[in-house]
C-alpha cells in the first residue's frame, strides 16, 4: 500500500520538514516526489530531494525505487527494489522471515526473494524483499524489459507486478532527483 512507501515521509510531512512536491502516473507506476530543507532556523543551506517510483498498494503487496538527490546513484550505485507486504493490525504477512522464494518476470528469468519482516512505526506488521546493490542494477534492467514480475514465496504467489509505464516512471524519478537512466533504460 501506498501508506507503506510514504509512512516516514508523511510523518515528516505532518511535522512540516518536508514539502511535497509533485506525482505523476505512467502506466501502473507512479512518481512521488519531496523536499526536504535540511538548514537551521529556517534558513535554506541544504534542500535534499526523495524521488520514488512505485506500483501496486492499496491493501496488497508494493514495490518501489527510491533516489536520494544526495545519495550516490547510476551509474556508481543503482537505487534498490524493495517489494513490501503489509499485514492488518494483530495479523501476519504471507511472507515470514526464512522462506524462500523468487521473482519470475514474463521472460522467465528469475532471481532469488528472501523476505525479512518486521513492525513500521505504527505497529503494522511488514514483510520485505529487498534488491540492493549490486543486484538492483539487473533487477531494475530486467523490469525495464520485461512487461510482468511475479513473487512466490514457499511455492505460493504473493505478489504480480505490470511493468507497463516502468521505464517512463524510472526515469521521472531519476530525472528529478538528478540522475538519468544510464544503465538501465538504453
Amino acid at each position: 500500500m501506498m501508506k507503506a512507501i510514504l509512512a516516514g515521509v508523511f510523518w515528516v510531512l505532518a511535522a512540516g520538514a518536508l514539502e511535497a512536491q509533485d506525482d505523476w502516473e505512467y502506466g501502473s507506476w507512479r512518481v512521488s516526489t519531496f523536499s526536504e530543507n535540511v538548514g537551521t532556523a529556517g534558513i535554506v543551506e541544504d534542500v535534499y530531494h526523495y524521488c520514488i517510483a512505485s506500483s501496486g498498494g492499496d491493501g496488497d503487496a508494493h514495490i518501489s525505487i527510491e533516489f536520494m538527490s544526495h545519495d550516490a546513484g547510476p551509474p556508481t550505485v543503482y537505487p534498490s527494489v524493495v517489494i513490501e507486504e503489509y499485514a492488518p493490525r494483530g495479523y501476519d504477512t504471507q511472507m515470514q522471515d526464512g522462506m524462500t522464494g523468487y521473482i519470475i518476470f514474463d521472460s522467465y528469468e528469475t532471481a532469488a526473494a528472501t523476505p525479512v519482516t518486521s513492525y513500521d512505526p505504527d505497529g503494522y506488521k511488514l514483510a520485505r524483499v529487498s534488491y540492493d546493490q549490486p543486484y538492483s542494477q539487473w533487477m531494475l534492467q530486467k523490469m525495464q524489459a520485461n512487461g510482468r514480475l511475479d513473487l512466490v514465496v514457499q511455492g505460493r504467489p504473493v505478489a504480480a507486478f505490470q511493468l507497463n509505464g516502468f521505464s517512463a516512471a524510472y526515469l521521472k524519478a531519476a530525472d528529478e532527483c538528478g540522475f538519468s537512466g544510464v544503465g538501465v533504460i538504453p
